[in-house]
């Protein structure tokens, strides 16, 4: 991969060329910048979601070990 950036940069290509020569061959991904698309809401929730969770978790169980030290 390197190599054939640095081989696209000596040939006098521009960054948006070889970033559209790169999308074309292994997608979007690519870039490690996921769109924000109904393809892709799952990725984007998911991390919120747990959290959301996660912290409701631990304020009930804080509340339980409050009322058990009482």
């Amino acid at each position: 991969m390197r190599s054939f950036i640095r081989r696209q940069i000596v040939s006098g290509m521009t960054d948006e060329q070889i970033l559209d020569i790169l999308k074309q061959r292994y997608g979007s991904a690519i870039l490690g910048d996921t769109p924000y698309n109904a393809d892709t809401y799952f990725l984007w929730i998911t991390p919120i979601f747990l959290a959301v969770i996660i912290t409701v978790f631990m304020a009930l169980k804080l509340g339980r070990l409050k009322k058990s030290a009482q």
